[in-house]
């Protein structure tokens, strides 16, 4: 397996897979040196822009570290380890949180009817609809 790896501040301008089943493993690092979130995708700027959109602790990313592995395969079961193994701030599905969450998630539904989860899928409609016009 060879890798690559690519560290930097968040001002850095975009990175893009070189190969056609390069997947690159992503963590995201506070001012403090915290891990706040891995992730994994072939275009880990695009779905930084949907972190950014959606959850406020977005702001708290100062820095981050991509290393990017042969295959989606090899790239997953990396994921999979650090979603296990690294203690995240804010990844909760593949953790040991996940139980927890789950049970505390489906009571918010229950009581509030996923009221955030519409406002979400409205503010993405809105978005829409303002890029047409």
């Amino acid at each position: 397996m060879t890798t690559r790896v690519v560290t930097g501040a968040m001002a850095h301008p975009g990175i893009q897979a070189g190969g056609t089943d390069e997947t690159a493993v992503y963590r995201l690092y506070d001012a403090d040196g915290r891990l706040l979130y891995v992730g994994m995708g072939r275009n880990p700027m695009g779905r930084w822009a949907s972190h950014a959109d959606q959850h406020a602790w977005w702001t708290d990313v100062a820095r981050f570290e991509v290393t990017w592995y042969p295959t989606r395969r090899e790239a997953a079961a990396e994921e999979r380890r650090a979603l296990r193994e690294d203690d995240t701030v804010h990844n909760i599905h593949g953790t040991p949180k996940w139980g927890s969450y789950v049970s505390q998630a489906q009571k918010d539904c229950v009581v509030l009817g996923n009221k955030a989860h519409r406002d979400w899928h409205e503010r993405q409609r809105l978005k829409g609809s303002l890029a047409a016009e």
